[in-house]
């Protein structure tokens, strides 16, 4: 018999990975409002983008609520600052946010073996949810459908933060993800990411397993005391594990 009924994973340093050699939040940031003239030319960019990275960071830590926010909010309460509020800035801060997400789509690169392992998975009849931290629900889906993740029929059930309103390590997000999915208990559940404190810490607390993908970047970090099943630095080891 399986050890487990469900595997979850996450999406981006999972299953996909975006090319940092080409993509820097501070000049695309910046790009992205450099394309909305309406902002006026004597307002301080830096400014607009250090603020919005600071909401961002403090919204992102916020232990207490773990709600997620939307992009384009934040940036409005920030344009709100330097310019005159209109009926129309809430659909300029939109505008731009979907701009900065949907130009970024073509740096979103599969990483090497995720059909393969997927394939495996879906042939040993694990039933496969996708649990993703993604404020920005579109470009989620976007990246899935740019990589045929969908097509293929891989996942019973996908989450994005975004379209829910929770977020990792919230319990809120796993109980959504694994709402009328089958299973014998929570021991059954493992959970698969690369964030210690979204993903792993998350899932631990929810009552579930969980499986650390140790990215290059994260090389020197430890996990401490924290129970996981495997630490793994690509994903086609799974296959050597259910």
């Amino acid at each position: 018999m399986k050890s487990f009924d469900i595997i979850s994973l996450d999406l981006f340093n999972t299953l996909v990975y975006i090319d940092r050699s080409s993509f820097d939040l501070w000049s695309h940031m910046e790009k992205s409002l450099r394309e909305f003239p309406d902002l006026g030319h004597k307002i301080s960019l830096n400014d607009i983008i250090t603020d919005y990275y600071s909401a961002i960071r403090h919204k992102m830590r916020d232990k207490d609520t773990e709600r997620e926010f939307r992009n384009d909010e934040v940036l409005f309460e920030v344009l709100k600052q330097y310019i005159e509020i209109s009926p129309d800035l809430t659909a300029l801060a939109h505008d731009i946010i979907k701009f900065y997400f949907e130009s970024a789509l073509p740096l979103i690169h599969l990483l090497p073996g995720v059909y393969e392992t997927l394939d495996y998975l879906k042939e040993k009849d694990y039933t496969l949810v996708l649990t993703s931290n993604h404020s920005w629900a579109q470009n989620g889906w976007d990246v899935l459908r740019k990589h045929d993740l969908i097509e293929r029929n891989y996942f019973d059930r996908i989450i994005f933060s975004g379209d829910i309103g929770w977020r990792k390590p919230s319990p809120k997000i796993f109980t959504t993800a694994l709402s009328g999915l089958s299973y014998r208990s929570k021991k059954h559940i493992i959970h698969i990411g690369d964030e210690i404190n979204a993903d792993i810490k998350g899932a631990l607390e929810f009552g579930i397993q969980a499986l650390w993908i140790q990215s290059p970047r994260d090389k020197d970090k430890e996990i401490n005391n924290l129970s996981v099943l495997k630490i793994i630095s690509d994903i086609r080891e799974l296959k050597t594990l259910f």
